[in-house]
């Protein structure tokens, strides 16, 4: 479309609990390795982005256990409001969903939060979960010479976590590995970010950020919903020598307290400058 750019205005971040009751739609999305683009319906849509060390962890797990594994992603959705205005002086506003993936929970045995028929162990999800149940996005399954598609029985279990975590728009991520190489050296890895929609799984468009990408999603301005511990204890152990009791940094202050005495010493030159004049000007109208 012809016109000016694009104007971007930020919306309320949202929890993953938060989403709207009913998602948007998608449409069918074939590819491997990377899903890009922003698709769906008209006005709205969604993409995922997953940090290149969260993949690279879920695929060291993949790749060092004898079986399927599963587990949580845990992160946090955003949005973002975007009118263009074409030469006719029409909005068109977008509004485009971001699926933060921040980090994973790893389910070290199978089955270990549900049973054989999809059916919820409460208790064991809760004790999995304890302290990231409101920063659930989604969670994973890593399978090995399968199909790129939900089972039965995922699709059962993912309506269930649904309900019980109270997000409908929780998304399924479904990693799978096959051997392409007669003396099983080499691997084929793909993977797809699943989300339902009015009944069927449609996939959403996935990114997998690395450091050496040309397009990066800019600085955080904000700390992530995922802060490790360790992080935390060692920002806790210095801040006394960086922040003030309120929070503001002691550098700020110190700078604060030099412009402070810069203006009072102005003025005390001004006040000085001023008599000096008054009295030049005294002096010549009385020809001293």
């Amino acid at each position: 479309l012809a016109g000016s750019p694009g104007r971007a205005r930020p919306l309320l971040s949202r929890k993953p609990a938060g989403c709207r009751s009913q998602p948007p739609a998608f449409p069918s999305l074939a590819g491997r390795f990377r899903f890009g683009g922003a698709l769906g319906m008209e006005g709205e849509s969604t993409t995922a982005l997953l940090p290149g060390f969260v993949f690279g962890a879920l695929a060291f797990h993949h790749f060092n256990t004898d079986s399927d594994t599963e587990g949580f992603l845990v992160g946090d959705v955003k949005g973002e409001a975007k009118n263009s205005i074409t030469d006719s002086q029409m909005d068109d506003v977008e509004v485009v969903y971001t699926i933060d993936i921040q980090k994973h929970i790893p389910c070290y045995e199978p089955f270990s939060f549900y049973n054989s028929a999809g059916e919820l162990n409460e208790p064991a999800l809760e004790k999995i979960l304890l302290g990231h149940k409101k920063t659930v996005v989604g969670w994973y399954k890593l399978r090995r010479n399968t199909d790129q598609t939900m089972t039965f029985r995922e699709r059962l279990l993912h309506k269930r976590l649904q309900s019980h975590l109270s997000n409908r728009g929780l998304v399924f991520l479904l990693l799978t590995s096959t051997v392409t190489s007669s003396s099983s050296s080499t691997y084929k890895l793909e993977y797809a970010l699943h989300k339902p929609q009015e009944g069927p799984f449609q996939k959403v468009p996935l990114v997998v950020a690395n450091l050496g990408m040309a397009e990066q999603q800019g600085y955080r301005t904000v700390s992530g919903s995922c802060i490790s511990s360790g992080f935390c204890r060692a920002i806790a152990k210095h801040r006394s020598e960086f922040f003030n009791e309120d929070g503001s940094l002691k550098e700020v202050h110190k700078i604060n307290e030099m412009y402070a005495t810069l203006q009072a010493e102005l003025k005390v030159s001004l006040n000085i400058f001023l008599e000096n004049m008054s009295c030049v000007a005294f002096n010549k109208k009385h020809k001293i």
